[in-house]
């Protein structure tokens, strides 16, 4: 089989003749036969293309599906397809899972990498790994032990808000060939985040050949305080858990050490809004809004704190900033057509309802609201 037929529902390439690179790119969690992650952003490169997608969410542990039957035949998969495309660099990809598996493959291959938000330890608890069966051996359940070849290059990106993400950061801080940015006021993965603000194609392309990276403005430190990473953590088990009251003292701890924290300031004043205490809660969201303009859960929570102290005026400039943010966010629509309904700008309400309603036909906030104000599809 020559490689331009090289295509199953696991594996895909796009050669680019002419191009002495290869980009390979893994495709993290929950992805059915065919699906491939940065299939978009991939294929605006101008290198040869190679798409990987695990099948079951096993972390790359036992192969890819069709194409490879164990982790060490992935690499030498790899670099076989590499050497038959006339490819002499070869530039791995992934978020999450998929993250998980372009670092391995770096140290395993000796190549570079762009990783985002993935488990440098797999299994470990309230970590995403967890899910792997507990049939499916881990050959790789440390990335910090594996050995890198001196031609190893891995960027691990990973977003502070995940307390995850960070603890794996921080992990594999220092490791030989591995470059570490943490971004403020971002989650899992960071990728979306890069999309949003600097252009993933770009800056996948000034990875690819080299270049300079653009400045990172969001760029952060918490993965070098250990103490601050694992007070994080114990912030997030306590919210996953909705312990509430736990997690107000975890939120205060961590404001011990860094008292500007998006994340402890962000689930600090969640809580307290929660509690019917809302000026109080203003004060951390908008600490967590002014260290981090670009988080976008922070702006929608001040926005909601701000509803209920009536100040419409600031309600609706955080509201709109979110909607920005995330242009699919349903409710922020909903809320956004209250608030304009209540300054008497009723046609143009009803046309922020009816955007609501094109995201989601189904949502009853949505229904509610248009049946109501007798507004129509």
């Amino acid at each position: 089989m020559s490689v331009e037929q090289l295509e199953g529902p696991h594996f895909k390439v796009v050669p680019a003749p002419g191009s002495s690179r290869l980009l390979v790119f893994f495709a993290g969690t929950n992805k059915t036969d065919g699906k491939f992650d940065f299939w978009k952003v991939g294929n605006s490169q101008a290198d040869h293309k190679l798409f990987l997608n695990n099948g079951k969410n096993e972390w790359y542990q036992n192969g890819i599906p069709g194409f490879a039957d164990d982790v060490v035949a992935i690499g030498k998969k790899i670099e076989q397809i590499a050497t038959s495309l006339g490819a002499i660099d070869i530039v791995l990809h992934g978020v999450s899972m998929g993250g998980y598996a372009a670092a391995l493959f770096a140290k395993i291959i000796g190549c570079r990498a762009m990783a985002f938000g993935f488990d440098t330890r797999l299994r470990l608890p309230h970590t995403r790994s967890v899910q792997i069966a507990k049939t499916v051996p881990l050959v790789f359940s440390d990335l910090a032990k594996v050995s890198s070849q001196s031609s190893t290059s891995i960027l691990h990106v990973a977003g502070e808000v995940d307390a995850m993400d960070l603890k794996s950061a921080s992990h594999f801080l220092n490791m030989n060939g591995v470059t570490t940015l943490t971004l403020r006021g971002v989650g899992h993965g960071g990728a979306p985040f890069i999309e949003q603000k600097y252009g993933l194609s770009a800056f996948i392309q000034k990875f690819a050949v080299g270049t300079a990276l653009p400045e990172i403005f969001e760029k952060g430190r918490a993965a070098k305080n250990s103490v601050l990473v694992d007070r994080l953590v114990a912030l997030h088990i306590c919210t996953k858990a909705k312990d509430w009251i736990k997690g107000e003292v975890a939120a205060n701890l961590v404001l011990e050490i860094d008292p500007s924290n998006e994340t402890a300031n962000y689930w600090l004043g969640t809580m307290l809004l929660a509690r019917k205490s809302p000026i109080e809660a203003v004060r951390h969201l908008a600490a967590a809004v002014g260290s981090a303009p670009h988080f976008t859960n922070a702006q929608y929570r001040l926005a909601r704190a701000l509803m209920e102290l009536k100040d419409h005026e600031r309600a609706k400039f955080h509201m709109q900033e979110h909607a920005r943010l995330s242009p699919d966010a349903v409710l922020a629509k909903v809320f956004l057509s209250d608030l304009t309904r209540g300054e008497g700008r009723l046609d143009e309400a009803n046309i922020i309802l009816r955007g609501a309603f094109d995201l989601a036909p189904e949502n009853q906030s949505v229904l509610a609201r248009m049946s109501k104000y007798g507004v129509s599809v």
